[in-house]
């Protein structure tokens, strides 16, 4: 497990990181002051290894987190990012969203600074992956709430 602590306006990219971390870059990645972290699936922008699963658990203190999907192809149908609120993966509940083949969402804002993301690819065939930004959000976290917002639509979750 690998962690990332950003603070004081930190713009990362996690590509310098994966020499470092392995195919999955960082696990752990900490928000304390506003920071940007560029979110990459292995091999970006080659192709991303087969039979990979990646955790990331975000947590960003005190402020909910903006993910703005520059970049998203994975193999539609075989392979999945999973998003959900919190830092528990096995709790289906917390479960957001699953993304497979080309997404066009460009941005999902998180009331709550904390979040998981999973990924996970078959044995055959891969695409180019993703680049997600992570910003975090100025406003305060509100009290057990998270959102997520895409276009003009609102979903709360509690």
């Amino acid at each position: 497990m690998h962690d990332l602590i950003l603070e004081h306006s930190t713009k990362v990219d996690v590509m310098n990181l994966l020499q470092i971390a392995g195919d999955c870059g960082v696990s752990n990645i900490l928000f304390r002051d506003f920071s940007i972290y560029n979110l990459t699936s292995s091999g970006y922008p080659s192709n991303y290894p087969n039979d990979l699963q990646c955790n990331w658990l975000v947590n960003s203190e005190n402020y909910g987190l903006i993910l703005n999907i520059l970049d998203f192809d994975l193999e539609r149908g075989y392979d999945y990012l999973t998003i959900g609120i919190g830092d528990n993966p096995s709790n289906v509940a917390s479960r957001v969203a699953s993304l497979t083949g080309l997404v066009k969402l460009k941005a999902v804002t998180f009331l709550d600074g904390h979040l998981w993301m999973e990924l996970n690819t078959d044995s055959t065939g891969s695409r180019i992956g993703f680049v997600i930004q992570l910003i975090q959000n100025i406003e305060e976290v509100s009290a057990g709430k998270s959102a997520m917002c895409c276009s003009s639509r609102l979903f709360l979750y509690s």
